[in-house]
């Protein structure tokens, strides 16, 4: 069952965040061009927001996080990517509408398995920012991306979402 929004403030964090202008761009030159995955770029910002530091093994060990990724949303992307370079996303408007509705369902599975393993991170007393920029180092480097070229790319991310946009409310503890 995908949990409700009231359930998973990740995910109401990540829809307010990804349609700040800027936002959805940077992440998806990061997935584009880095290999790296939308859900675990916000997911550190998250953490950060929420004093929290992302361990890659917990992530990593998860057989459910990569099947969900490998075998069902990157082949849904593929396929979505497939019709709009064929023009077929023009052609057969409500199959390429299915496929990103089915794609956005399950990248809400996905960010649910990744708020479900938040207890899991370590506390910090950092601030946000500062917990920001190492949760996407960590990221990027346990996916072998060199740094230097990304910086400034990491921190327009960082500026850009970790801004007080009201979304307290996002901060809600998985294990409470």
């Amino acid at each position: 069952m995908v949990t409700t929004s009231r359930d998973n403030p990740f995910w109401d964090f990540s829809l307010l965040h990804y349609d700040t202008p800027g936002v959805a761009g940077i992440c998806l030159t990061f997935q584009d061009k880095c290999d790296l995955r939308v859900n675990v770029l916000l997911f550190c910002l998250w953490l950060a927001k929420r004093g929290r530091i992302l361990e890659m093994e917990p992530l990593l060990q998860s057989d459910a996080l990569r099947q969900c990724s490998e075998e069902v949303l990157l082949p849904l992307r593929s396929a979505r990517y497939g019709m709009k370079r064929i023009g077929m996303s023009i052609g057969q408007p409500k199959l390429y509408l299915k496929l990103k509705e089915a794609e956005l369902d399950i990248e809400r599975v996905e960010q649910n398995l990744l708020y479900r393993m938040a207890p899991q991170m370590p506390e910090s007393n950092r601030p946000e920012r500062h917990l920001a920029k190492i949760n996407l180092e960590t990221y990027m480097q346990s996916a072998q991306i060199d740094l230097e070229p990304w910086r400034d790319e990491m921190q327009r991310l960082i500026d850009l979402v970790l801004v007080d946009k009201g979304d307290n409310v996002f901060l809600s503890c998985a294990d409470s």
